[in-house]
């Protein structure tokens, strides 16, 4: 690795700790880029250049310490209920846990940021996908250690079957974050749904 990507490295890493920092001790709404900045030692126009907003880099530092939390081992015995929509339903409510704890307003004005990022080979694109395709993976291992139980009639699609219930998921997601009526408990209750319908 060079010289310059190193740098880049230290200082978007500087960057999120001092966010995390920062937004734990003093909260979203009294934080700002300014204060981070000056917490991690570098200059605000540098802070600009790694994170466009205050909440990508708040959203930035949140999926952080989600992926990092998620490099541990996934035991698919922890939902091992004989009931598949319990064991899934069960798996998502925990993985979209992150999506209640951010504020809706603040998911609004980060996501053309994040959509953004999906256009180019961005360490913030690179997080959302890495905690997406692990909720896949953990959906499609439920389905698999289900299906060699026996647990289903028919001979489940496993590729099909995880690809519909994520995007079913997805689908969900945005619509609670772009509905302002909408609830978070609905949101769930919705995705519980579409999974019982998925899989019956």
């Amino acid at each position: 690795m060079g010289k310059r990507a190193e740098k880049k490295i230290y200082y978007r890493n500087a960057i999120l700790s001092s966010a995390k920092e920062m937004f734990e001790k003093f909260g979203f709404e009294n934080t700002t880029i300014e204060q981070i900045a000056q917490n991690a030692n570098i200059g605000l126009g540098t802070a600009y250049n790694y994170f466009s907003s205050k909440e990508e880099l708040y959203i930035s530092s949140m999926l952080n310490i989600l992926t990092t939390s998620e490099n541990s081992s996934f035991d698919v015995n922890a939902y091992n209920s004989s009931n598949t929509v319990e064991a899934i339903f069960d798996l998502v409510s925990h993985e979209l846990s992150i999506i209640k704890i951010i504020n809706k307003k603040v998911w609004q004005t980060a996501m053309p940021a994040i959509f953004a990022s999906f256009k180019s080979d961005s360490v913030f694109f690179k997080k959302v996908l890495a905690v997406d395709l692990n909720i896949i993976d953990k959906i499609k291992s439920i389905l698999i250690n289900h299906k060699e139980k026996g647990f289903f009639d028919v001979d489940l699609d496993i590729e099909i079957t995880t690809n519909t219930l994520f995007g079913t998921i997805i689908f969900q997601v945005f619509y609670y974050i772009y509905t302002d009526e909408v609830d978070f408990d609905y949101t769930l209750q919705q995705i519980k749904d579409s999974i019982q319908f998925t899989l019956r």
